[in-house]
């Protein structure tokens, strides 16, 4: 997905290659170390954490479209509440986690 969205935005503007590489970059990091995260299951809840990255990703590229080809104010509704609902699955897996339980499981697999 966020390769398709990113060659789409290269064909409209063609000198942004670094531009656009960089936070494409950061999004599949940021991704890949939720992923691990959840499938390491160091934490109890991550399946929430994994489904606010999820969400996180899908909004990026859905306002990239909004602003270059959509333009719809339905859409930057639908952006602006899946913003805000990553977000409250992301602070209510930072509320809920444990730190106690972390360093268990990593002494435990020490």
């Amino acid at each position: 997905m966020i390769f398709s969205f990113s060659s789409l935005i290269i064909d409209v503007l063609p000198d942004s290659k670094l531009i656009i590489s960089l936070p494409v970059t950061g999004l599949i990091i940021y991704y890949l170390v939720s992923y691990y995260l959840y499938v390491s299951d160091a934490y109890r809840y991550g399946i929430k954490l994994l489904v606010a990255i999820i969400t996180c990703v899908a909004i990026v590229a859905l306002t990239s479209m909004n602003q270059l080809y959509l333009q719809c104010d339905s859409c930057t509704l639908f952006i602006a509440l899946g913003h805000i609902l990553g977000i409250y699955i992301f602070m209510r897996f930072l509320v809920i986690q444990d730190p106690k339980d972390v360093q268990d499981v990593i002494k435990h697999d020490l």
